[in-house]
């Protein structure tokens, strides 16, 4: 699905607090409008949280021959950029629900003259591509999920053999944050959120271990950095047999 511009989800806040959140409405987002309407103002603090992975990414491929990187949720498509004129001899594919997002990241590449990425319509709740990539992400869309273990399984189908999925989710310890955080400082986000905020679709490592039958480590370590408990990344490797 899409970026997500809040400390929540790209940096590694501790939020801890158990704030109530009320008048949360079932009404779905509209992730074209968000979109059309320039994200909302957004776009600086993703901007600056996609710069923050891509370094993070470039740390965590080193040494593993990595061929492929597909980015399912890439929003505004500007980690998978950065990195494709990093990594020229790579392939980059990223994947979005939204159309508008899609069009706007196909025509920043074509700006940009990136001939090795490409830029599909793609929602995490049901993905229909065939592909497998040696490296796939998910980052900061699996709180809009509410079968999160499906997309997890289908997000690991689509991992090479040898490969890795990279992902951060929803847990206890990120609703409470949320609650406070929404309750306090942004509650028009009170939609947006909902799963999270109602603890519909929280993640556990046991649940991920056993939805994937495989044990996540930890993303943060990974590239040599102090792991949150409020935003939990994790990546999980396929086998090679």
């Amino acid at each position: 699905m899409h970026r997500c511009p809040e400390p929540a989800i790209y940096s590694q806040g501790h939020m801890e607090t158990r704030a109530k959140v009320t008048s949360v409405t079932d009404h779905p987002f509209d992730w074209d409008i968000y979109w059309r309407n320039g994200a909302k103002g957004d776009v600086d603090q993703m901007s600056m949280g996609a710069r923050n992975m891509a370094v993070r990414l470039t740390k965590f491929i080193e040494g593993k021959g990595i061929r492929s990187l597909a980015d399912f949720g890439c929003g505004t498509g500007e980690t998978l950029l950065i990195l494709a004129n990093e990594h020229p001899n790579m392939e980059f594919h990223g994947f979005d629900s939204s159309t508008v997002a899609v069009e706007l990241d196909r025509s920043r590449a074509d700006e940009l003259k990136t001939l090795n990425i490409r830029f599909e319509r793609e929602d995490v709740r049901d993905i229909s591509t065939r592909d497998r990539f040696d490296l796939v992400m998910c980052i900061a869309t699996l709180h809009y999920i509410k079968d999160i273990r499906k997309a997890l399984r289908d997000l690991f189908a689509r991992v090479d053999r040898g490969g890795s999925l990279i992902f951060n989710y929803p847990n206890r310890s990120s609703m409470y944050g949320f609650r406070d955080w929404i309750e306090t400082e942004a509650p028009e986000l009170r939609n947006r959120y909902r799963l999270v905020l109602r603890g519909e679709n929280l993640l556990t490592l046991d649940d991920i271990r056993e939805t994937l039958g495989k044990r996540p480590l930890n993303f943060w370590r990974a590239v040599g950095e102090e792991p949150s408990r409020q935003n939990m990344c994790v990546y999980v490797t396929k086998g090679q047999q």
